[in-house]
């Protein structure tokens, strides 16, 4: 085994998560709402294929070899920083032996049908009842995954590898620390000129300005 053959292994999983990403594409454009529940229930299943095709024994044992195979090559070579990666996201993948961890995708899925139909519809209702069932499904993930200070901590590392809720409030405070000043300027400021918005300009004028 070498780390070509983790590669391919590698390859096999991102096919199923890039089904999985085209059926997400078609519940977004043109699938009839009515089939959201089923549509989740699909993705729902190709991510359980991915997380235990990424944890199971042959994968294990091939980051081991890649490992090995590896190890002359400086720690930040691509080759070692994909295979850190791959084990990061073997570790994130599975919930701990005896919890059952509802999966979140049909759900979304379902939520997001719901939640247009009900913004051009107003049935603000079922779009607030669906929001509390996603969030009581990342909750229950976290828990799964033993966050220790924060539910969030065990979803926001997928995404954002390092970063935990007490490092995005830092962030996010320094942020509103530089914008609260810029929106108070703005809101005090006189209101611009806006009639050049809607003024005529000949289309000739229009075309040697662009060039």
């Amino acid at each position: 085994m070498s780390y070509h053959d983790l590669l391919r292994r590698l390859g096999a999983i991102n096919d199923v998560l890039t089904s999985s990403s085209v059926l997400v594409w078609d519940s977004r454009t043109m699938m009839p709402a009515r089939g959201a529940a089923v549509r989740g229930q699909q993705i729902a299943t190709l991510s359980t294929v991915a997380a235990e095709m990424l944890t199971s024994d042959e994968t294990q044992r091939l980051l081991d070899a890649a490992d090995t195979a590896t190890s002359h090559l400086p720690e930040d070579a691509p080759e070692r920083r994909g295979i850190q990666q791959a084990r990061a996201g073997g570790r994130s993948a599975p919930p701990h032996p005896g919890c059952a961890a509802p999966s979140p995708g049909s759900i979304e899925r379902d939520g997001e049908c719901r939640l247009d139909r009900g913004t051009r519809q107003e049935r603000f209702r079922d779009v607030r009842a669906l929001s509390g069932r996603i969030g009581r499904a990342g909750t229950a993930i976290g828990r799964c995954h033993r966050w220790s200070a924060a539910p969030y901590d065990a979803l926001i590392g997928l995404p954002e590898p390092g970063e935990t809720t007490a490092s995005l409030r830092t962030l996010f405070a320094r942020i509103r620390d530089g914008l609260a000043p810029l929106l108070r300027a703005v809101s005090t400021a006189p209101a611009p000129r806006a009639d050049f918005l809607e003024a005529d300009y000949p289309a000739d004028q229009q075309h040697d300005f662009a060039l």
